[in-house]
C-alpha cells in the first residue's frame, strides 16, 4: 500500500462519517463537497510534490474524487446512497493505490458488497465472484500466466457489468450518485486490469477470451444504445460500451495501457454529464421535454462524447487505442471496434436529436446545474482542443509501473 494516499483516502471516510451523523441534515451536508474537493486538491499536490507514489495510482484516484465531488455538488437527497459512494470510493483508491493483488482485489469485492442494492438475483454476483477467487488463486499460488489472468479479467469485468446494471436500476438516489458509483467501480477493476496485462501477461499469450470479451462488452453496449427505451438501460448500455473500449485498450500493454488512463477520464466526464441532464427523466421519449437549453446542451456533449464521436472529448480514445491495437497485429478486432463505435454513434444520437426536437411541452427541469456546466466547458476545453498533453502524462504514468 503506498501510505501517501491514505489522506485523499480517508478524507472521503470524514465525509461518510459526517453524512451519517446527525449533522448531515444541517450544516454537515454542506460540508460534504468542501471535504471531497480538499481531498482531490490533496491528489494534485501529491501529483506535483511527486514524492511517496506513482502517477498512475495518482490518475486514477484523482479521477475517482473528481467523479466523488462532482456527485456531491449535485442536488442528491438520499445521505445514505452518498454515504456508501463515499466509503466505494475510499475502497476504489485503495485498490488503485497497491500493485498487490490480493488488496486490490479484495478492496473490489468489498466495493461491490457496499454498493449493491436488494437480494436479488444472487447467483449474478456469485459466479463472477468465484471467478475472481479462482483466477487470483492461480495466479499467486500456481504463478499461472494464461489461465488465471483470463479467469481474474472476466471475473472482474462481468462483476462490474452485474454491479453497474444493478445500481443504475435502482430508484433510491440520484442518477449522478449512481453512475458515479459505476464509474468509480470501473476505476478500481481497470487499476486491476492494466497492472495484470502489463505485468502478469507475457508477450505473445493468448488473448483471444479477453478480446472476445471486450468486442462483446461493446456490442452489447451499442445493442442496448440501439433500442434501449428507458434511460438507466441507456446509461447501463454506454458504460458497458466505455468499459468494453477500456478493456480493449488495456490489451496494448505498454503501448495501450497511458492513453486508457484518458479513456477512463473521458469516460467519467461524459457519463456523468449524461446522467446530471438526465436525472429527473425515466423514459427516452421523455427527453424532449428537457426544459432549458443548458441542460439539452449538456447532454448532447455528454451523449457524443460517450460513443466517442470527434471532436468531443470521449474521441481521445481513438487515436491511441488505433494505435496500440495496430502495433500489435490486431488490426481485424480493430476494424470490429470502429464498426461497432459506428453503430453506437447511430444510436447516441437519436437522443441527441430527440433532446432538441422542437415539438412538445418542455417541462423537466430549468436547469442543468452549475456543476455540470462547469465541467462540460472543463472537459471541452482540456480534453479535446489540447489532449496531447494528458495523454503523455498518462503514458508516462503507465510506464512508471512496468
Amino acid at each position: 500500500m503506498r501510505f501517501v494516499l491514505l489522506v485523499p483516502a480517508g478524507l472521503p471516510l470524514l465525509a461518510a462519517w459526517v453524512l451519517s451523523s446527525r449533522a448531515a441534515s444541517g450544516w454537515g451536508r454542506r460540508m460534504v463537497a468542501p471535504v471531497d474537493a480538499l481531498a482531490l486538491l490533496s491528489i494534485v499536490w501529491l501529483w506535483h510534490a511527486g514524492v511517496g507514489s506513482d502517477r498512475f495510482s495518482l490518475f486514477l484516484a484523482a479521477s475517482v474524487l473528481g467523479a466523488l465531488t462532482f456527485a456531491a455538488l449535485t442536488s442528491e437527497r438520499e445521505v445514505e446512497s452518498l454515504g456508501r459512494l463515499h466509503l466505494g470510493v475510499s475502497l476504489s483508491i485503495a485498490a488503485a493505490s497497491t500493485s498487490e493483488l490480493s488488496w486490490s482485489v479484495a478492496a473490489i469485492l468489498l466495493f461491490g458488497i457496499l454498493v449493491r442494492q436488494g437480494r436479488e438475483r444472487l447467483l449474478y454476483f456469485f459466479v463472477p465472484g468465484i471467478a475472481v477467487l479462482i483466477g487470483l488463486a492461480l495466479i499467486l499460488a500456481a504463478d499461472s500466466k494464461v489461465v488465471g489472468p483470463v479467469l481474474l479479467v472476466a471475473g472482474l469485468s462481468t462483476w462490474w457489468l452485474v454491479l453497474s446494471r444493478e445500481v443504475l436500476r435502482s430508484d433510491t438516489s440520484g442518477l449522478v450518485t449512481r453512475m458515479a458509483a459505476s464509474f468509480s467501480l470501473l476505476v478500481a477493476v481497470s487499476s486491476v486490469l492494466l497492472r495484470i496485462s502489463s505485468a502478469r501477461i507475457p508477450e505473445g499469450a493468448a488473448l483471444g477470451a479477453i478480446h472476445a470479451l471486450s468486442l462483446g462488452a461493446l456490442a452489447l453496449g451499442t445493442l442496448g444504445a440501439l433500442g434501449a427505451t428507458r434511460v438507466t438501460t441507456f446509461l447501463t448500455a454506454l458504460a458497458l460500451a466505455r468499459a468494453g473500449l477500456v478493456l480493449f485498450a488495456l490489451l496494448g500493454g505498454a503501448q495501450g495501457g497511458g492513453p486508457s488512463l484518458m479513456v477512463l477520464a473521458a469516460s467519467g466526464v461524459s457519463l456523468l454529464l449524461v446522467a446530471a441532464a438526465l436525472d429527473e427523466t425515466d423514459a427516452i421519449d421523455g427527453v424532449s421535454n428537457l426544459g432549458s437549453g443548458s441542460r439539452r446542451l449538456v447532454l448532447a456533449l455528454g451523449v457524443l462524447s460517450a460513443c466517442s464521436f470527434p471532436p468531443f472529448p470521449g474521441s481521445v480514445a481513438l487515436f491511441p487505442l488505433a494505435s496500440a491495437v495496430l502495433g500489435q497485429s490486431h488490426a481485424i478486432s480493430l476494424l470490429v471496434a470502429v464498426a461497432l463505435h459506428f453503430l453506437l454513434a447511430i444510436g447516441s444520437m437519436r437522443v441527441v436529436a430527440r433532446a432538441w426536437d422542437p415539438g412538445g411541452a418542455r417541462t423537466v427541469g430549468n436547469g442543468a446545474g452549475l456543476a455540470a456546466i462547469v465541467l462540460a466547458i472543463v472537459a471541452t476545453v482540456a480534453l479535446a482542443i489540447a489532449p496531447a498533453g494528458f495523454v503523455e502524462l498518462a503514458r508516462a504514468a503507465a510506464l512508471a509501473i512496468l
